[in-house]
């Protein structure tokens, strides 16, 4: 015999019990947000099961949860006392139950059930709505109406309950994969002493340092200054060249300090030939004795400025006064150059006397003081390392070859150590002792507080 009893009355023109709840499952998985996907689970599950007031409450991890829709509400205030109400209460619920169960008024701290009239109908059924194996529930429905459910009604809400718990984890599968992750990862003694490990690593102190360019250059390097002014002539020596002492190494044009000592010997002739002269009338005359005496000290004159000139004529070529090697850049910028007395033309070093100078920026600047360790790394052999000493640094920035305004840090090489002259690298220079956690956070902080102004 055909069964034609229908879950619903015909008469009342409510569709199937199945095709309803398929309908809304098909809908809250369909849904393209999970407000959408809630809104069906607050509102359209009247179409299986009447109520007055439904409510939905998300697991919020180890600090429980909250509401976060309501039936006919489209913003949700969780600040208000029904909510916070409502929070207190679900958070008591049994977080392990996957099937449905009315909340007792009764079961309840006596500070809410007195508010239950005042916010409630009397009876409230708690839907939870369960997650994939394995995992917990991702939240309840709670449903409120002046009538009890009864079992047909809770069943076909537990039903629905499966597809509604699937929808919302899918939705909040990310954070639920991050908190399940965590939760075991702090649960386990390993994660617990690789956490501490990490955090004392973070607080033992290094030795702070800091990564500049370097060069190598001369210890106490003697300067080579143009004896006159003038204009450099001849460079008689190339950049580099290693030199003994005496070696000529430049030129000035003596063209005009030629013609000077010239005229200063005609000079010194002519003021001896009038000497000789007015001595020979000294022996009959007063005057010419007078006369003498002046043309004396003239013929002094002119000898110290012949002299003088003679040996300026003798400076203007430049000689090496050690050996040691002629550091300057390309002689034919030398050459024709006009020059003043004292200026820089070349500096003469000894090549084993050497050290390395770095240029510090501002920003990168920690505290040094004279011993402290440098290692450098020449661009030329950047898998060997040279142990230096630091020696001195700047008491105030200078301007840097490039340019830019640095402290000058220089630093005397081990025994035994010597690069070539000239060589560049990088240099790492160590300072005080201090956490790894700071020395992470410090260039962090000077910016913010150079952006922050204080």
């Amino acid at each position: 015999m055909a069964n034609n009893q229908q879950p619903f009355s015909v008469a009342t023109g409510q569709p199937p019990i199945l095709s309803t709840l398929l309908s809304l499952a098909q809908e809250s998985g369909n849904a393209s947000s999970l407000d959408q996907a809630a809104y069906v689970m607050v509102n359209r599950t009247f179409e299986l099961v009447s109520y007055r007031t439904a409510l939905l409450w998300q697991h919020n991890g180890p600090r429980g949860g909250r509401v976060t829709h309501v039936s006919g509400l489209a913003i949700v205030e969780h600040n208000t006392p029904f909510l916070l109400w409502m929070r207190d209460v679900c958070g008591r619920q049994d977080a392990e139950t996957h099937d449905p169960y009315p909340i007792e008024r009764g079961r309840l701290p006596p500070e809410l059930a007195d508010a239950w009239d005042h916010w409630l109908p009397e009876y409230l059924l708690w839907v939870p709505l369960p997650a994939p194996e394995g995992l917990a529930a991702v939240g309840a429905l709670c449903l409120a109406r002046d009538s009890a459910f009864d079992a047909m009604e809770q069943a076909r809400l537990a039903a629905l309950a499966r597809f509604y718990g699937h929808t919302l984890w899918a939705w909040q599968r990310g954070r639920l994969h991050f908190r399940v992750f965590l939760r075991r990862f702090f649960s386990t003694w390993t994660s617990r002493i690789l956490l501490l490990t990490i955090f004392g690593a973070l607080l033992y102190p290094f030795n702070q340092s800091v990564i500049v360019p370097a060069e190598v250059v001369p210890i106490a390097p003697i300067t080579l200054a143009s004896p006159a002014e003038g204009t450099i002539q001849t460079v008689l020596v190339h950049p580099g060249e290693t030199v003994q002492t005496g070696t000529a190494l430049f030129m000035l044009d003596d063209t005009d300090t030629r013609n000077r000592l010239a005229v200063a010997r005609k000079s010194l002739a002519l003021a001896q030939a009038e000497w000789l002269r007015a001595s020979q009338k000294a022996f009959g005359e007063e005057e010419a004795r007078a006369e003498v005496t002046a043309l004396g000290a003239r013929i002094e004159e002119r000898r110290a400025e012949a002299n003088y000139l003679d040996e300026l004529l003798h400076r203007l070529t430049v000689t090496a006064p050690i050996d040691g090697v002629v550091l300057f850049n390309d002689p034919t910028e030398l050459m024709g150059k006009p020059v003043v007395i004292g200026e820089r033309i070349m500096t003469l070093a000894n090549p084993a006397q050497v050290g390395v100078q770095a240029w510090l920026p501002p920003f990168d600047a920690i505290a040094l003081a004279p011993g402290t360790r440098m290692v450098l790394s020449l661009h030329t052999a950047p898998l060997s390392d040279l142990e230096a000493t630091l020696v001195e640094t700047s008491y105030e920035t200078q301007m840097a070859p490039d340019g830019s305004s640095a402290y000058r840090v220089l630093g005397y090489f081990s025994a035994g150590v010597v690069p070539h002259l000239g060589l560049k690298g990088t240099v790492r220079i160590y300072g005080d002792r201090a956490s790894l956690l700071y020395q992470m956070l410090r260039r962090p902080l000077v910016t913010f507080r150079r952006m922050a102004g204080f």
